[in-house]
């Protein structure tokens, strides 16, 4: 759907909608559409356009269920954000001279 699986947005967008058959098939244009706004996405896909996107989908060949995926999406996703966020965070190794022999 977006172009980054770990972008700000696509991490909103699965936190508020778990990736289940069930959700993808009940999910309306206008709610990604203002899911969309209150995170700055640029818009350069209507909701429309992602609903399609993600009804037109594969399902994942999962032995999980539904509910069990719907579950582990949220535990997930802050996961990501943490991960992210120590990558893109100058840590204090990189600053510090390195010894001399």
């Amino acid at each position: 759907m977006f172009a980054s699986l770990d972008s700000d947005i696509a991490l909103a967008f699965l936190d508020a909608y778990p990736t289940t058959p069930r959700g993808r098939h009940h999910a309306h244009s206008r709610r990604p559409g203002s899911l969309c706004k209150r995170h700055g996405y640029s818009g350069k896909r209507p909701g429309t356009v992602l609903i399609e996107r993600l009804r037109a989908a594969p399902t994942a060949a999962s032995r999980l269920g539904p509910s069990t995926v719907a579950q582990l999406v949220p535990i997930q996703v802050p996961l990501i954000q943490a991960i992210r966020t120590t990558i893109r965070t100058p840590s204090a190794c990189s600053t510090r001279p390195s010894p001399t022999p």
